[in-house]
């Protein structure tokens, strides 16, 4: 089984806990894969309800802290977590100070509500007056402290959730002495203060969710969400060359990719090249050097992306917010056919496919011929450009690269491909109006010219989908 299909489906099976995703958007753009981390949870509350550290430690094995200062919620957060726990308040001083505790009884979440009174937003303070409140002291200690107490000093992960009091707890942080790759900070009045100051620190902002603020160090890095991939052919004389822009035009995208590359005849990858790679000794078509490198895909969207051709720089940040916004199993663009490696090099960003001739029929549809596009009537669009989730592989483990009598498809197995996942099982696929690329067109080579003497292959003697 791939590691796409047996992540994915481990993935599918946990829970996560965060009221807005905060949990799982760190596992997808940060700790996929990461075991055994550590975090810091400042107001952890119950240690369950809402959690953004509870998924980390029951499904990755990490370890850490969490710190609630309230009296009924620490019962039961010492109970529910295997974490420590420390009851008491973090702000920027040392000692004790008021903590107003909401009451719950005008509703049940209400009592997250409570915080120190002297850190309240003013727009705070109107929805805890329709609440009843108790007002009890609680011990206060700095940040720093409270790390160096439990020896913390490499931390994956913080969440800060004080309502009104994230300011003081960041106050106290050193950056230099305590290494926390990634904060989520509640900001519910959008507080500029909160950004400015993790900057002086040396974070990048990365993203707001809702209410909270994801912040990374400047040095942590972004996983990809997207493998591409593609076959190295070992009887071309170019691709040591197409490699290299290849490679480049990889490097440029917008958003990280992982770059996987297969090469059949017992062809070496270079040892610069970057990305994983397998070698193959047998001669494989391209399908089959597809179905090889989804063993070595662990991201949950995949790509495919001939030597020769190159993708606009957003396209891959582009496809993936647009396969998430349509909630499709796949989504494709358009190709601007160019006629020369140098013209099919000088790409541009996405950009609306109307721009060109020979709009595409695409996503397939039933009793209809689908037009791939023709280069022969000058610059236009053959297509699709296609991303598809790695997920649809626990369905179709293999895309389809044989006829039943045996016989390799050599260029409409693509068009199998989309057939199977849109009619045959029955997911949603997108097309999506957009020149995502520039394809390379070989007049007397290319698959735009055979797929027409091999579709008719498609019913006689019939795709083979094991």
């Amino acid at each position: 089984m791939s590691q796409a299909r047996s992540g994915l489906r481990a993935a599918s099976r946990v829970k996560f806990f965060s009221q807005i995703g905060q949990d799982r958007f760190l596992w997808e753009n940060f700790f996929r894969g990461k075991r055994g981390g550590v975090f810091v949870d400042i107001g952890a509350y119950d240690g369950e309800k809402f959690s953004n550290t509870l998924f980390f430690e029951r499904s990755m094995g990490w370890t850490g802290l969490c710190v609630e200062p309230l009296p009924s919620a620490f019962a039961k957060l010492k109970q529910t977590r295997k974490a420590v726990c420390e009851q008491v308040c973090v702000a920027d001083f040392e000692g004790e100070a008021d903590f107003i505790e909401a009451d719950d009884r005008a509703g049940p979440d209400e009592k997250m509500l409570s915080g120190l009174s002297g850190n309240f937003d003013p727009r705070h303070l109107g929805r805890l007056a329709r609440t009843a409140q108790t007002s009890r002291r609680v011990p206060v200690t700095k940040l720093s402290a409270l790390l160096a107490k439990h020896a913390l000093t490499k931390i994956d992960y913080c969440s800060i959730d004080v309502e009104g009091a994230e300011l003081a707890v960041l106050s106290d942080f050193d950056p230099e002495r305590f290494r926390i790759s990634l904060f989520t900070i509640e900001n519910n009045y959008d507080d500029e203060r909160i950004p400015r100051l993790m900057a002086d620190k040396g974070y990048d902002f990365v993203g707001k969710l809702e209410h909270d603020y994801v912040f990374k160090r400047k040095d942590v890095q972004r996983l990809a969400h997207t493998s591409v991939i593609c076959a190295v052919w070992h009887k071309d004389p170019m691709r040591a060359e197409l490699l290299r822009g290849h490679a480049e035009n990889l490097a440029r995208q917008t958003v990280p990719v992982e770059q996987i590359y297969v090469f059949d005849g017992g062809d070496a990858p270079p040892d610069s090249l970057k990305g994983r790679t397998i070698s193959v000794a047998e001669n494989l078509s391209i399908y089959q050097a597809w179905n090889v490198a989804l063993s070595l895909v662990a991201t949950p969207l995949i790509m495919n992306l001939n030597l020769d051709d190159r993708l606009a720089p957003d396209a891959v940040e582009t496809m993936e917010n647009e396969i998430r916004k349509q909630q499709a199993a796949a989504i494709g663009g358009d190709w601007k056919i160019c006629h020369s490696q140098a013209e099919t090099d000088a790409v541009e960003p996405c950009y609306p496919a109307d721009r060109l001739p020979l709009e595409t029929n695409w996503p397939p549809r039933k009793g209809e011929t689908t037009r791939l596009g023709s280069s022969r009537e000058g610059s236009g669009t053959y297509g699709p450009v296609t991303m598809w989730r790695a997920d649809v592989h626990a369905k179709a483990p293999r895309i389809p690269w044989r006829l039943n009598d045996g016989s390799l498809i050599q260029a409409a197995g693509d068009l199998a491909w989309w057939l199977m996942l849109s009619q045959s099982l029955r997911y949603r696929i997108v097309r999506l109006p957009l020149i995502i690329g520039n394809y390379h067109s070989h007049p007397t080579e290319q698959a735009e010219f055979r797929y027409a003497h091999e579709g008719p292959l498609f019913s006689d003697p019939g795709v083979s989908f094991i």
